[in-house]
């Protein structure tokens, strides 16, 4: 392992969320428009006209937001019968399965849950169902992780304790992990084998 995926495992809790903002999603101006947004670029200006739906990045639209000049499409996944049935196949296995959501989904959906937007229906219960699947992945992530220290400490006929980065880290793919199940993935490591990554001075901020 380089010294650079070192790098990314410190860096990557903050890249995430700003790699999020720079997502796209649905935004329709109103007639208040036409008043100057500071910040907002002018080929973005002139892309909004008023009743038109069109896809910009978020960190956009929380300016325009923040000056009441329209309304945020929200997409198709962030309802509550969505993420209802995403749940319910979720809990249904042992392993992480292929969320039909994006990669940022869950970063997305607390940006979402924070501007709380007003053509949301029912955001109380589509946040608790968030908040649950999100649990849900990160107690299956977490019982990976063990497994993996377990499995490599047979591997290299050492206790778990004294694995070093580069064993845990060897033909240790996890398949169909979202961003935020990369986020606590390494958090898990922090929790149950902080030696390793407390030296390479890994900080987690939530």
């Amino acid at each position: 392992m380089t010294y650079s995926n070192y790098q990314m495992v410190e860096k990557r809790f903050l890249i995430s969320r700003q790699l999020a903002l720079t997502q796209t999603l649905g935004f329709i101006a109103n007639n208040n428009i036409s008043s100057l947004v500071k910040n907002i670029p002018e080929s973005l200006i002139e892309e909004l006209v008023p009743g038109k739906e069109v896809n910009i990045p978020i960190q956009d639209i929380i300016k325009l937001q923040d000056n009441n000049l329209g309304e945020i499409i929200p997409p198709a996944w962030f309802s509550l019968g969505y993420l209802k049935n995403v749940l319910e196949e979720e809990s249904q296995t042992l392993c992480l399965s292929e969320l039909p959501l994006p990669f940022y989904w869950h970063e997305l959906s607390t940006l979402l849950i924070k501007i709380r937007p007003n053509n949301i229906e029912s955001l109380e219960q589509v946040t608790k169902m968030v908040s649950k699947l999100h649990y849900t992945r990160t107690k299956k992530i977490n019982s990976i992780v063990q497994d993996i220290l377990f499995i490599k400490s047979q591997e290299y006929g050492t206790e778990e304790r004294d694995l070093n980065f580069d064993q845990i880290f060897e033909d240790s793919t996890i398949c169909n992990m979202t961003s935020s199940d990369e986020d606590s993935y390494y958090a898990a490591l922090y929790v149950i084998h902080p030696k390793t990554m407390k030296a390479m001075g890994c900080k987690i901020q939530y």
